[in-house]
């Protein structure tokens, strides 16, 4: 295997794999596949004639049917059920993305195409068959053969990742930059 960068861990599971992290961004595609509805807007005509969309804060207490926004009030908790349903699928997503994109099995007891581990998962549950398609077999190999423990799924999916850049970290690395350069710089007061 032609080792790119990365690094080489061994699991508790006596499996050895190779993790190679993805740039930071990873979660664009993520979230591209599992797109959040908008919540629902109140139009508001304006005196000059013309009509906005502006967003509608439902009230903490539950508005009954004979009121004005009843209607609004029922959309937004609907897309609001909609979204918690969207995120944990995006949560899913993102730990089986990460999995399957990053994480290579060196060595280990068994091999994906091994049918010793299949028929001990397929014993398990009734009408129960491990996927024929590629990657889903090995993601699952991943998950109930090679990573065993909650604590190395988390040092796995840590070590897929790099940190995402944020516009404060952006500020301050210039900020530590111009005060490199200033650093350097002949004394101008001088001049």
């Amino acid at each position: 295997m032609v080792k790119k960068y990365g690094q080489d861990y061994v699991l508790s599971s006596g499996y050895e794999v190779f993790i190679e992290p993805l740039p930071p961004y990873y979660k664009d595609l993520v979230e591209q596949q599992f797109p959040l509805p908008e919540y629902p807007k109140r139009k508001i005509k304006l005196a000059a004639g013309d009509e906005v969309d502006w967003p509608y804060e439902p009230p903490e207490e539950p508005v009954d049917e004979a009121h004005e926004d009843y209607e609004l009030y029922v959309k937004w908790h609907v897309v609001d059920k909609q979204r918690e349903e969207i995120t944990k699928l995006r949560n899913v997503a993102r730990v089986d993305y990460l999995l399957s994109m990053c994480v290579t099995v060196v060595d280990g007891d068994f091999t994906v195409s091994d049918s010793d581990w299949v028929d001990r998962l397929e014993a398990a549950f009734t009408d129960f068959q491990v996927p024929k398609h590629k990657g889903k077999r090995y993601l699952l190999f991943l998950k109930h053969v090679v990573v065993r423990t909650h604590e190395e799924m988390e040092l796995i999916l840590n070590m897929c990742t790099s940190p995402e850049v944020t516009m404060q970290g952006i500020i301050n690395a210039l900020r530590g930059f111009q005060d490199k350069v200033e650093e350097g710089r002949p004394d101008r007061g001088n001049e």
